[in-house]
């Protein structure tokens, strides 16, 4: 009951609410286990990501199989560690990006300063 309630945490905005209770969570049962839900509450995205993943979970088979989300609760876990470094990675990639650009410099040498 309390990993539902935290599933449901009204921080994460209306749009997840939303997702959570008419989506992902169907009169007929559940058509996305509690796990993967938490694992994907608990991810450290913008909600804006989290969104667009929870979506791309409940597309059907065609969209999970296109961007390889696996079915086991594992798996989902590893999945999304996989896909929070690779958020992260692009963020501080923008950042340096443009971080360079704003200093004017060629992008080596402000690269070469931050390692």
């Amino acid at each position: 009951m309390l990993k539902l309630l935290g599933i449901v945490d009204p921080k994460h905005g209306e749009t997840w609410f939303k997702y959570v209770t008419t989506k992902a969570l169907e009169e007929k049962g559940f058509t996305m286990r509690l796990e993967k839900l938490n694992t994907l509450r608990l991810a450290d995205v913008s909600n804006e990501i989290r969104y667009k993943w929870l979506s791309m979970c409940l597309g059907g088979s065609v969209m999970r199989d296109q961007h390889a989300i696996p079915v086991g609760d594992k798996p989902f876990r590893l999945w999304v560690g996989k896909e929070v470094f690779y958020y992260t990675l692009l963020l501080e990639a923008n950042k340096t990006l443009e971080a360079c650009q704003d200093s004017g410099g060629s992008c080596f040498n402000c690269i070469h300063k931050k390692l």
